[in-house]
């Protein structure tokens, strides 16, 4: 994830399945932890805006911030 609310992956067909599975589901969560924060890989996935939520376990409260500042539902686990 990075500073600005991107998802990433380092894998390029990996990026391309998760970018698939983003825009056709009708509901899209992410569960994340702090590790993936700000350690941005190079493929694209989509905006965290773009899910239905966000499931945080031990993200620092900045980086909840940052998400819940750009209209992204961020809940704490």
């Amino acid at each position: 994830m990075t500073p600005d609310g991107h998802m990433t992956d380092p894998d390029a067909l990996e990026a391309e399945i998760k970018r698939a599975m983003v825009s056709r589901a009708r509901r899209s969560a992410l569960l994340v932890d702090g590790t993936k924060f700000e350690r941005p890989a190079l493929s694209l996935i989509a905006h965290a805006t773009e899910l239905t939520g966000v499931l945080a376990a031990d993200v620092s409260a900045s980086c909840v911030k940052r998400l819940t500042d750009a209209g992204v539902d961020v809940r704490t686990v």
